[in-house]
């Protein structure tokens, strides 16, 4: 008789905010983190992002780059200039379909702890999280 595992949910607890303009992309991401036990808000822009973000409190950001309107970069550098207790330290990761050099440089003076490429590795989108939103 096998015993069934207790499922491994190491970001239960976890509150993140996820950013995307494009629905499938976002609900895949949500769904993929929600099933490691996050607490998950998401938005579809920018501007939604920013009142999420302030609303929220969240452990950590993941952050479409491009997105219309106001896109990751703008988003995070917004951020990063809120006081730390209204959410301007929240650790944050960008992601992209576009990748290149320069997204990723930009990306990282904006304020990103991490950039990572769609499709990604969801192992290493894990540790990513584990390392920048738990200290």
């Amino acid at each position: 008789m096998t015993v069934p595992r207790a499922p491994v949910r190491p970001l239960a607890g976890l509150r993140v905010v996820i950013v995307d303009d494009d629905r499938v992309s976002l609900m895949a991401i949500a769904a993929m983190v929600a099933s490691w036990g996050a607490e998950i808000r998401h938005a579809s822009s920018g501007a939604d992002a920013l009142r999420l973000i302030m609303e929220v409190a969240p452990d950590l950001v993941l952050c479409d780059l491009y997105m219309p309107e106001m896109d990751g970069f703008d988003v995070m550098r917004r951020v990063r200039e809120l006081p730390a207790a209204a959410g301007g330290r929240t650790p944050a990761i960008a992601i992209t379909a576009h990748p290149s050099f320069d997204s990723r440089r930009d990306a990282e003076r904006a304020g990103y702890g991490a950039v990572f490429s769609k499709p990604f590795a969801r192992d290493e989108l894990i540790e990513t999280i584990l390392r920048l939103a738990k200290p």
